[in-house]
């Protein structure tokens, strides 16, 4: 019977074995099977799974921020639901194609219905609204003026 190194056991059974470290052989068929069933372990980690799931409270929790931050008037119950579309569709190997074209019309939709807002006039006022900061308004007492 040869052995994975190609040794026949039976004719190996007189030679003599040297041991780096002084390690016996017992120690070392316990430190082969570890590795052994990391190596196991690493590949069942590494192996494909059948589909991508993405947290749904992450998914609402981005929907919100999006909405924050487009200032669009969509419902973020509408936004979450085609970001996991996107997600899903990605899970099942969508084509560029097909994920640009669900982000570029959930993009076009929240563009749409963003509320604008006009900074010119914020702009304008900026000196007014820095000199009230520096110089709070106080309470004067006005004395009557009575012509003699």
């Amino acid at each position: 019977m040869l052995d994975h190194f190609g040794l026949d056991v039976e004719q190996a059974e007189g030679i003599r074995h040297s041991l780096a470290g002084g390690m016996d052989n017992a120690r070392l068929m316990r430190e082969n099977e570890k590795l052994r069933d990391r190596v196991e372990y690493w590949k069942g980690q590494t192996k494909k799974s059948d589909r991508t799931k993405v947290d749904p409270k992450e998914v609402r929790k981005l929907a919100k921020k999006m909405a924050g931050d487009f200032s669009t008037t969509m419902d973020t119950a509408e936004i979450s639901a085609q970001l996991q579309a996107i997600y899903d569709g990605l899970g099942k190997d969508w084509s560029y194609d097909q994920a640009y074209e669900a982000a570029h019309s959930l993009a076009r939709e929240m563009v749409e219905q963003a509320s604008e807002t006009d900074g010119f006039l914020y702009n304008e006022y900026e000196p007014l609204r820095v000199f009230f900061r520096e110089n709070p308004l106080r309470r004067i007492r006005w004395r009557r003026f009575r012509p003699a």
